[in-house]
């Protein structure tokens, strides 16, 4: 990371001689003024932004004892091998083990996004070149980019030169994973000090396109002051101001990673209905049965479902890229712990991701609806669903009698008898009326 940073320092210093400034953003960072209000904040104070502080008093710094960040030696990544990770610094710890850092060097840390002028880059590329012992040093601490540009700034420029503030506005969740902005967030995101925001959503397409309009002066940029509220230790900001948004902020990004897990209260049932069911009739059988679920009846969510969604601030676009943390946030937007949804009798994907959550599921396959399923295809499911870690589902034929019917229904949907008897009449009628 360190070294692609430094290559692209110094592709753009060589390729641009007039440029004056270099800032370093990512893909998720978007503009919160226009391209001359930018110029002329640059102009009004000639100094460089980065945030440069001690790393005994950064507090946006959670993950580990900031200490152990510099002095601690990590040569193995650790998302790639969190276990390894965790026993080696377990290890040096308990040896008390200590690197020591070059003695010229004043450590400093603060977050990795800076705008420079051009003569601290110069100076900065310089001073690497010449000092290998420097680029050692931080070739094993963790998250150097992070450190190493925010330790030698202090080397080649005095404290008068610098803004020790962070350009790019960023904000933290309570978990302390970044916030991530959609857009439902564009009135009131914004931040007086900051030239760009991150992250921006790859699905908030609409924010995204605003915030360039910014950049090019076809749109006035938004007063909000959500940053600042962020800043000021109050997360509830958004939360109050946007129901949603509690949903939308509460793991974004690693939400949608895999291995999310629902909370131990919720209750899912899932219906599996042959591959060329119809989202009609998913949606008729799903509105029948709604009256005696405790949470929302989703029809064919997964799949170009009928069921209306809350408002997930962008995320309706791509919910089977972790079908359980999509669940998680449907049901807490609806402020439920149960639900009642169907899948495709082809959707492996599906299956096998809702295999991850098993314990909290209670699968119901219904071979008959609109277009029955025929044996072998009933066959090929239950051998699918347990090569996967499903036990062989209970199969609810609408066409049963009467009695069986309400006995499945009772122990899918947890009834009471009366109340199955109820959703297999309704169920009945759904059938005559389709």
């Amino acid at each position: 990371m360190i070294r692609a940073t430094l290559l692209l320092m110094r592709s753009a210093r060589d390729a641009r001689a007039g440029v004056t400034h270099f800032y370093l953003l990512s893909g998720d960072c978007y503009p919160l003024m226009g391209a001359a209000d930018i110029r002329q904040k640059l102009a009004d104070d000639p100094r460089d932004m980065i945030e440069t502080g001690e790393y005994t008093h950064l507090g946006h710094i959670h993950t580990a004892a900031n200490a152990q960040r510099l002095h601690l030696y990590y040569p193995v990544n650790e998302r790639r091998h969190p276990q390894a990770f965790a026993a080696l610094r377990w290890l040096q710890v308990r040896l008390s083990l200590k690197r020591r850092p070059p003695k010229d060097l004043p450590l400093r840390m603060g977050r990795q996004w800076w705008c420079l002028r051009r003569s601290t880059v110069d100076a900065i590329l310089t001073l690497l070149a010449r000092r290998p012992d420097i680029m050692r040093f931080f070739r094993w601490v963790w998250i150097p980019d992070e450190s190493l540009f925010q330790s030698v700034i202090r080397m080649v420029v005095p404290a008068t030169q610098i803004n020790t503030i962070c350009p790019t506005a960023c904000a933290f969740t309570r978990a302390r994973t970044p916030v991530v902005f959609h857009d439902d967030h564009r009135d009131v995101i914004g931040d007086p000090e900051a030239l760009f925001i991150r992250k921006i959503s790859p699905q908030a397409l609409q924010l995204r396109n605003d915030l360039l309009q910014v950049f090019q002066g076809q749109r006035a940029a938004s007063k909000g002051d959500v940053l600042a509220q962020y800043h000021n230790q109050n997360p509830r900001h958004i939360m109050a101001s946007h129901p949603f948004h509690a949903v939308n902020l509460s793991n974004d990004p690693y939400m949608l990673m895999r291995g999310h897990q629902l909370p131990p209260s919720a209750d899912l049932m899932v219906g599996i209905v042959p591959p060329d069911t119809t989202a009609q009739d998913v949606a008729a059988l799903s509105g029948a049965l709604a009256p005696f679920v405790a949470g929302p009846a989703m029809g064919l969510v997964f799949d170009g479902g009928l069921h209306p969604l809350p408002d997930l601030g962008g995320y309706q676009m791509d919910l089977r890229r972790n079908i359980c943390a999509s669940l998680d946030m449907i049901l807490r937007a609806r402020s439920a712990s149960a639900g009642l949804l169907f899948i495709r009798a082809d959707d492996s994907d599906a299956i096998a991701q809702l295999a991850q959550i098993r314990p909290q599921i209670r699968l119901c396959v219904w071979p008959d609806l609109g277009v029955p399923m025929d044996l072998a295809a009933q066959n090929r499911l239950i051998d699918l669903m347990q090569q996967v870690g499903f036990d062989a589902p209970p199969l609810l034929h609408r066409t049963l009698g009467s009695g069986k019917t309400t006995a499945y229904l009772q122990t899918f949907l947890r009834l009471t008898s009366d109340q199955a008897a109820g959703a297999a009449a309704r169920m009945t009628a759904q059938h005559q009326q389709g």
